[in-house]
């Protein structure tokens, strides 16, 4: 359904390795979203040769009125 999201907040540079901090947001309860079919999706080019770690973030949308 709509209402998915994803992004990149972030991206950290460390001595050893880079830090990419992801948000991905969906509908919480009571939310009205679209029947369609959704695949969100974001490409991030990260040049380095450190080991690159993902930090994700789960957001739920509040719609309760």
């Amino acid at each position: 359904s709509g209402g998915h999201a994803i992004g990149v907040v972030s991206v950290a540079v460390q001595p050893d390795y880079v830090v990419a901090r992801v948000r991905l947001t969906k509908p919480g309860p009571g939310c009205v979203v679209t029947t369609a079919l959704t695949n969100p999706w974001q490409f991030v080019q990260i040049l380095t040769d450190r080991e690159v770690l993902v930090e994700e973030e789960l957001v739920v949308t509040d719609c309760a009125e």
